[in-house]
């Protein structure tokens, strides 16, 4: 149980969220399909098909400081107007001016239209996304066709600029619901620490603390490979997000730190449906079996299997933007079907029954009103 601003409590309950996007070239069918099998806890679909500014990189370029075009590539360039527009983002930074991080309709289509469809209604809680500083800088290029991980001012830089685009994406969805999850979503640390990403253990955990400081309620990290959990269990994350089908090993190989992260209220997120081909020979109980097998492993590793199944979620093992439409909603049928399977496996503890433990272990309460 996780309890957010305004003394809103989560239960991660064995709730389903997705993640990136869904192949759909139009707005309002692809939120039809999340809301008629996700409307309690509903997120909002990248449409990376609908336009090239939804993908998971322009999406968020949007206002960065000295960014530019030519013939249809963006990149930073140096220069005096670099220089101004880096004032500017310091500005809306130490002022939190949020409305600095509006994302336009233009970049996210899937999110103006889920605004829209839910006026007047209020889910218990809702799912956003951005992409993460470090998969976003690696990608983001200056002039010389250079990282813009590598220059200092610019790593600086895109932390405050990420930090006010979630501030600003978690402002709009909390108009429509009572809780906000956002994740950072990271491709690229699946190389972190390779000689692709000579990138240091301290710098990641700065720039993934700078934007997560930004998000008031539920701020979570997304990988879909394998990588070095220990740096982001040592981030302020409060969920975490992983390809549990395809790379469960990966995640147990940091059990101490882990257990860490699970003793003190974080979430799980288990990302057990395949987002692939694969989902067309798997059902509900295949993957919860999957499900227990982890739990078993985590138990077997000294992670806390009760508290383990109290505080997880599950989830596609990654975005479906790059599927065709009848395989994506297969998928989302199967997600939705795998959280009601452990559901039911683990039917929600009474508010009393959480009432009772929290007083014979404090610590079972440890992130309640630990507001960032």
């Amino acid at each position: 149980m996780w309890k957010g601003v305004d003394s809103v409590t989560f239960e991660p309950a064995w709730q389903a969220i997705l993640l990136d996007g869904l192949p759909h070239d139009e707005a309002e069918p692809a939120v039809e399909a999340i809301l008629e099998r996700f409307a309690e806890l509903p997120s909002w679909p990248q449409l990376p098909r609908r336009s090239p500014l939804e993908n998971m990189y322009a999406l968020y370029a949007e206002g960065f400081p000295g960014l530019r075009e030519d013939a249809g590539v963006s990149f930073v360039e140096h220069g005096a107007i670099l220089e101004r527009e880096l004032g500017e983002l310091h500005l809306a930074y130490l002022d939190n001016d949020v409305e600095y991080g509006r994302i336009s309709a233009s970049h996210a289509m899937g999110l103006d239209a889920l605004l829209r469809r839910l006026a007047g209604s209020k889910p218990k809680a809702i799912k956003g996304e951005i992409t993460g500083p470090v998969s976003w800088s690696l990608t983001m290029l200056d002039e010389q066709r250079r990282p813009i991980l590598y220059d200092r001012v610019l790593e600086g830089a895109t932390a405050q600029h990420l930090r006010l685009k979630a501030a600003w994406q978690e402002r709009v969805l909390r108009r429509v619901a009572g809780e906000t999850i956002i994740i950072l979503n990271e491709p690229y640390m699946a190389s972190f620490g390779s000689s692709f990403v000579p990138f240091s253990r301290e710098r990641a955990i700065s720039l993934f603390s700078e934007v997560l400081a930004g998000i008031q309620g539920i701020g979570g990290v997304h990988c879909c490979g394998a990588t070095d959990w220990s740096v982001i269990l040592d981030t302020s994350a409060r969920l975490i997000s992983w390809d549990a089908y395809d790379y469960m090993a990966s995640l147990l190989a940091y059990a101490e730190p882990l257990a860490t992260f699970v003793e003190r209220g974080g979430i799980l997120c288990w990302g057990m449906v395949p987002a692939g081909m694969p989902a067309r020979w798997e059902s509900p109980e295949s993957l919860a079996d999957r499900i227990e097998q982890g739990l078993d492993a985590l138990a077997a590793a000294g992670i806390d299997r009760e508290r383990a199944v109290g505080q997880s979620m599950v989830s596609p093992s990654c975005g479906l933007g790059g599927l065709d439409i009848e395989l994506a909603e297969l998928i989302l049928n199967l997600t939705r079907d795998l959280a009601r399977t452990m559901q039911q496996r683990y039917p929600p503890q009474s508010q009393t029954e959480q009432d009772e433990r929290s007083a014979d272990d404090p610590s079972a309460t440890a992130l309640e009103g630990d507001v960032v």
